[in-house]
């Protein structure tokens, strides 16, 4: 006895399996991830190094060209490529699809840590970065101080915004642009320099050697073990002008020191103000307009205790609206075709029941694939998601799924008016007869459903 033919003849059993299919799926479509797109990775990696003051020639001799060299016996690289610009320099690596990525990571951050002996002293920081939808973030805010003093802004963003937002959960990060802070600025004579026969990296070494904060071992007193430490760090801006290099001479003798706001490269202006922004990315396995709601919720109330008058922000991009949208359009229009192609069908067949039996063949086959969505992210390693691929592979494989249903019934209706068979008979022969040659077609669009 074959599933057709077992699922008609135990109609009461067949009812049950769909009503707990249903509810299941129903249950499932509620606790997938809601994303706009699949989570892509391209193998692909791309380094960038700062190096302030430089060329673009002198960008690749000193730090592309080196970069490169060492780079490229990495194992599975396809392709790689520099990009040499005043500053700094960007290298390009792409890797075979198989490939580990984050394995290949590893390997990248092993042969920086080998070349960076070869890198100039004064380049900042190497950064490493992957291609992947989830680096994307899901809110962005502009931030704009309505007080008097800017430093306010940067105490609030440490000390309340960052804090509170980066303990939500499902945040993986919150970064900020553009933030103005004071900063230590030195203003170098060379000609001083030259006449008392010292030079940048002089001043570098005894800043790094007199601002200090070591353990300088333990005391035993009454008992007790304490722990001693020689706190030797910069507290204000005129211990480094009176600090001593060589010879009697000072640093405020060779250089001008100030703690004020550096100069600015580029800024960003909202409605003729001046504003900073806050990104905010989720962690990998959350759901996306789960965690925008957080957010959005939390910033409200900071704003509300800061003072709105005050903290002005403005919400610039929200990717959770555009997949709400996204996703709500998607699905009134797959239940608006599924209307229409049960009216359709029951045009055609003039019999309420055979459209009905054709019409419920599409929430239970829905529902059924959100619940094996669901078990697979469940128990499988798939981080399956409810997007916009998704939605249109589950819509034209529902779209296939109607073709043979109507095909099975209408043999049904002859085998069983035309040749005389009984009502059990034909229903299981022709159910069986119609999902071998059906069968493959629809597979291919649930397969896609499932990325």
């Amino acid at each position: 006895m074959n599933v057709s033919e077992s699922s008609v003849r135990r109609p009461i059993s067949t009812i049950m399996v769909a009503l707990s299919v249903m509810v299941l799926g129903w249950i499932s479509l509620f606790r997938l991830p809601l994303e706009y797109m699949p989570n892509l990775t391209w193998p692909a990696m791309y380094v960038n190094v700062n190096y302030p003051s430089s060329s673009p020639e002198k960008v690749e001799r000193n730090i592309s060209r080196p970069i490169e060299e060492i780079m490229g016996t990495l194992s599975a690289v396809k392709s790689l490529s520099s990009s040499s610009y005043a500053n700094r320099s960007s290298i390009r690596f792409e890797f075979d699809l198989d490939a580990d990525m984050d394995l290949v990571a590893v390997h990248i951050r092993d042969r920086l840590d080998q070349v960076r002996n070869l890198l100039p002293d004064d380049v900042e920081r190497i950064e490493i970065r992957r291609w992947n939808t989830e680096d994307f973030p899901i809110l962005e805010y502009a931030v704009t101080w309505g007080g008097s003093d800017p430093e306010e802004l940067v105490n609030i963003w440490k000390q309340t915004i960052y804090p509170r937002l980066q303990r939500l959960e499902g945040v993986g990060s919150v970064e900020i642009e553009g933030m103005a802070e004071r900063a230590l600025l030195f203003e170098v004579d060379q000609n001083l320099l030259n006449t008392h026969g010292l030079d940048i990296r002089a001043l570098n070494t005894a800043i790094r050697t007199n601002n200090t904060n070591v353990s300088a071992g333990f005391v035993h007193e009454a008992g007790k073990r304490l722990s001693v430490r020689s706190i030797g760090e910069f507290q204000q801006a005129d211990e480094i002008r009176t600090l001593p290099l060589r010879n009697g001479i000072q640093m405020t003798d060779v250089a001008e020191v100030t703690y004020d706001y550096p100069e600015k490269k580029w800024f960003e202006r909202l409605d003729g103000r001046n504003t900073v922004m806050i990104e905010i990315r989720k962690a990998s396995t959350a759901n996306l307009v789960g965690v925008a709601d957080l957010v959005r919720a939390e910033i409200e109330k900071i704003r509300d205790e800061v003072g709105r008058d005050r903290l002005l922000l403005q919400l610039i991009r929200d990717r959770s609206q555009q997949v709400t949208n996204g996703v709500s359009s998607l699905a009134q229009s797959a239940i608006l075709g599924g209307f229409l192609a049960i009216l359709v069908i029951y045009v055609f067949l003039r019999s309420f029941r055979s459209t009905v039996i054709i019409g419920s063949a599409i929430p239970i086959s829905a529902l059924c694939v959100f619940m094996i969505m669901y078990l697979m992210r469940l128990f499988g390693d798939a981080t399956i998601t409810l997007n916009l691929i998704s939605m249109m592979g589950l819509m034209v494989a529902i779209r296939m799924l109607v073709d043979p249903a109507v095909v099975a019934l209408e043999n049904i209706f002859r085998k069983r008016y035309d040749g005389g068979l009984r009502p059990v008979r034909p229903q299981s022969k022709e159910l069986a007869k119609s999902d071998c040659p059906s069968s493959p077609r629809p597979s291919r669009p649930y397969a896609s459903s499932f990325r």
